[in-house]
């Protein structure tokens, strides 16, 4: 009896502390930095930022510009802040407050002439497709992501070929590239997605057909990118691309 006792006890326990704690998976993040922006306005300067995902309460901030804190208390509610004596010439960083304590700042930014970035591209070269016809390519659609680990957002960049087509189409069209870039329009590198990927060289469309999305694998620090492509796609920095089977090709033919 007094075994029996212990063991539905222990069974109780164990149904009480499932209810009451359940298991919470761990969330993977992207270590990004503050994403400091500040930009000229009309009447000064007006100063944003980033909140980590770890500061989910008891959180506020303060702003400085150069090293003067220009807030009386920290910034609840609000993640900017709008600097009337601001110049072009100014510099803010901001500083998060955890609990009443101040926790590091962070780097130290320029502010923008212009409401807008401007990031510089490289056009990848036009060609001719096999039946004489003449392409050349357009920024289309881009992604985000901390490619390289050091807490800023780099770009991800498809560049679609003048002469894509929908799948429904037959017809030749130029391949695919990916570029990355940095927010300073330094490019990292370029894939070529080669003629079996969207849109290939017969009948594949880019904006229909070609996804791609970057996301962080858990454990590590930088986001990887994953696009769908062909069988035999190349790299230009900092190797082609191995460990792929020949080239196979999957392309609708025309009709």
């Amino acid at each position: 009896m007094k075994a029996k006792s212990c063991f539905i006890f222990a069974l109780a326990l164990i149904m009480l502390l499932s209810f009451s704690f359940p298991v919470m998976a761990q969330r993977y993040m992207e270590n990004l930095d503050r994403g400091v922006v500040a930009v000229k306005v009309t009447n000064g300067v007006f100063v944003s930022w980033r909140v980590l995902g770890t500061e989910w309460s008891g959180v506020g901030y303060n702003v400085y510009r150069g090293t003067t804190k220009l807030n009386s208390s920290p910034i609840t509610g609000a993640t900017n802040y709008s600097d009337a004596s601001g110049t072009t010439s100014s510099t803010y960083s901001v500083s998060a407050v955890v609990n009443g304590t101040e926790q590091a700042r962070s780097p130290a930014v320029s502010v923008w002439g212009t409401n807008y970035l401007t990031v510089s591209l490289q056009r990848p070269s036009g060609g001719t497709t096999p039946d004489g016809v003449a392409y050349t390519y357009n920024a289309n659609d881009c992604s985000v992501g901390d490619l390289n680990g050091d807490g800023k957002y780099e770009i991800v960049l498809k560049w679609d070929p003048s002469n894509s087509k929908d799948n429904s189409q037959s017809g030749y069209t130029g391949n695919v590239f990916l570029d990355a870039y940095t927010m300073g329009g330094t490019r990292m590198w370029r894939i070529d997605l080669a003629e079996t990927s969207a849109p290939g060289r017969i009948t594949r469309s880019s904006w229909c057909t070609t996804s791609t999305a970057t996301a962080r694998p858990k454990s590590h620090a930088k986001r990887r990118t994953r696009p769908r492509t062909a069988r035999v796609p190349s790299s230009e920095a900092p190797r082609p691309i191995t460990g792929i089977r020949a080239a196979t090709s999957y392309r609708v033919r025309n009709s």
